[in-house]
């Protein structure tokens, strides 16, 4: 059949591959060459379309539509495309005397950064330090970042606006991203920051897309450096 790139859309009608469904009882999945399974059976009565688990496909009665964006065989959905592009990109664990909150006092502080091409919203997405509970704090659903633009979240144990429901440690710890969807959730980006002492950073560079390292200079809601 050919290999489709990321994205691309492929539909299939039942009677091209040699399939005919049956109704009402029929579900369809979908299998790799090597027999993994890459989707839940999904029933073909459903109208709308419905997200495939692993494969990132949509089904219609009818017709199967193949949208393999970088499909990968495991168990779980993968990201929904308008969060898929947020990025940790900039972690400060001890705040002493780098940039002031809000409210005047020198918290610790995460940035956010979108690397895609198209503004994306926060809705459903959540921070936390504790690997066991990767939705202890939720983002501002009313927050959207346009292309480029990066968000600086204060860690500082209030738990509303900008300000997240925990602290960070100095010591190192794990920092994760996820998104909540359809009762399930998906990590979306972390990092594992080392101990960090009085106002160093840990960043990626090149900016949003590199690898993490101490970077010389904080650069809060600016370009990495």
């Amino acid at each position: 059949m050919g290999r489709l790139q990321p994205g691309y859309p492929l539909w299939l009608r039942a009677h091209w591959i040699g399939m005919k469904l049956q109704f009402p009882l029929q579900k369809i999945g979908l299998r790799s060459s090597a027999r993994h399974r890459i989707s839940e059976p999904v029933s073909p009565l459903r109208l709308y379309p419905a997200r495939l688990s692993g494969a990132g496909a949509v089904l219609y009665s009818l017709g199967i539509a193949l949208a393999l964006g970088g499909c990968e065989e495991r168990g779980s959905a993968p990201p929904a495309p308008r969060v898929q592009q947020i990025v940790i990109n900039e972690v400060m664990a001890e705040n002493d005397t780098t940039v002031a909150d809000d409210l005047g006092e020198y918290s610790d502080w995460i940035e956010l950064k979108n690397i895609g091409t198209v503004a994306i919203d926060l809705a459903d997405t959540y921070l936390s330090d504790v690997p066991e509970e990767p939705t202890l704090w939720a983002i501002d659903t009313s927050l959207s970042l346009l292309p480029g633009e990066r968000f600086v979240i204060w860690a500082d144990d209030r738990g509303s606006g900008r300000h997240a429901a925990f602290r960070l440690s100095s010591k190192g710890e794990l920092l994760s991203l996820s998104l909540e969807e359809d009762g399930a959730v998906h990590p979306l980006d972390q990092v594992e920051f080392p101990a960090l002492g009085p106002d160093s950073v840990y960043a990626r560079i090149p900016d949003g897309t590199g690898d993490w390292t101490q970077a010389a200079i904080p650069t809060p809601g600016e370009m990495n450096q």
